[in-house]
């Protein structure tokens, strides 16, 4: 092939930016390798954020109303009606035009994303039809929210998709762990490792004297914040620097009420987007166990204590937690067993521990997800599928 390989990568984030953030260090990754990568964003856009040479489309944004999941807003907070999502139709068909790509992925679906399986379809039927079929794939993280109905998921990735790219080690959580049926779909699974925003290289022992407490952007961060500040007047580094990040949709209001109850030694910010260098010179994190927060902390060798999120199905950050613990990779708290004086026991019991043994786990998702892709399209065609 003459011209560079064209990837559309579909990717929509409806509450958090975890997603979003995953696609663009993929999308770094793969403008690194010489691809041409057209990101193509549902959700609502984030200033700054860094996708390498991607070019992005940004369709109508919508989002989720609430951490439920059961209802879609525009970007204005009112109810996403059949006008909004006829203009994100448009645009997505535009873009395959204009882009004519030789790779398609969609990020969580067909696991995830179900509310828009229209939108995703209509997608992927075009590729199917069209004059060129571009190689279809899937980019899912480690563990999933056990879809209800899972038989429709493998029928979905069995008809339109070459390949499941699992951004996880199977040696910590194997994919059929929470996707029972993921022995239908075997051959066309492909685990690349956690994908993981790098920063420095990681600080040595002495050099770390920062603990860093970030809540990330859901409507529960507040708790966590309020019991580390009672916490660190428990622990042994009460004297210490803290530093509190509030999530990138904090408000200065919000920071003001924080550094009023901080008081001194303790920096207060919303949102660093240089979060994987302030790990890496850091002595502990307090934080939720997203994805991406402990992809991060984990490649940045830095100790951690995590608080999952608890609500509903969403079962997933408990799961992740536990199997990083289980390896000592990790200290973990529930919600339900938050207290200050259990965060202040923890604190101090992860500062007396060795830091984590971060080649326990593939942290180099990105890179590999890269060359996966350019062994597949450009020099193994006979792995596709039919």
């Amino acid at each position: 092939m003459n011209r560079p390989v064209s990837i559309l990568f579909y990717v929509q984030h409806l509450l958090g930016i975890g997603h979003l953030k995953r696609a663009a260090c993929l999308a770094r990754a793969m403008t690194q390798a010489g691809f041409r990568v057209t990101l193509v964003s549902g959700g609502m856009p984030v200033p700054g954020l860094d996708v390498g040479g991607a070019t992005v489309v940004q369709l109508p944004p919508i989002r989720s109303a609430d951490a439920s999941f059961s209802r879609l807003v525009d970007e204005t907070g009112e109810p996403a009606l059949a006008a909004t999502f006829t203009a994100r139709r448009i645009r997505l068909i535009e873009a395959v035009e204009a882009t004519a790509p030789d790779v398609v992925i969609t990020e969580h679906f067909p696991f995830g994303r179900r509310k828009l399986q229209g939108e995703i379809l209509g997608l992927l039927d075009i590729c199917r039809t069209g004059p060129r079929r571009p190689w279809v794939m899937a980019s899912v993280r480690d563990i999933l929210v056990t879809p209800s109905d899972a038989a429709q998921c493998a029928d979905w990735a069995e008809t339109y998709y070459d390949m499941v790219l699992v951004h996880g080690d199977p040696a910590v959580v194997p994919f059929e762990a929470s996707f029972p049926l993921a022995k239908r779909i075997a051959s066309k699974i492909h685990y690349t490792g956690y994908v993981a925003e790098t920063g420095s290289e990681p600080a040595p022992e002495e050099d770390r004297h920062e603990i860093v407490v970030s809540a990330g952007g859901g409507t529960d961060a507040r708790s966590l914040i309020d019991t580390a500040l009672a916490a660190r007047a428990l622990s042994s580094v009460r004297n210490g620097p803290w530093r509190i990040l509030l999530g990138i949709k904090a408000t200065a209001a919000e920071c003001d009420a924080v550094r009023a109850l901080a008081g001194p030694g303790v920096a207060v910010e919303p949102f660093r987007s240089d979060l994987p260098d302030l790990l890496s010179r850091a002595r502990l994190s307090i934080s939720r166990a997203g994805y991406n927060t402990m992809a991060e902390t984990l490649a940045s060798g830095t100790r951690m204590i995590v608080v999952p999120f608890e609500g509903g199905r969403e079962t997933e950050q408990c799961d992740r937690a536990a199997r990083f613990a289980a390896r000592g990779l990790c200290h973990m708290i529930s919600q339900s067993d938050l207290t200050p004086e259990r965060l202040a026991g923890a604190v101090d019991a992860a500062l007396a521990s060795p830091p984590p043994d971060r080649t326990q786990v593939r942290l180099d998702g990105a890179q590999a997800t890269a060359a996966l892709l350019a062994q597949w399209v450009t020099g193994a065609e006979g792995v596709r599928s039919a």
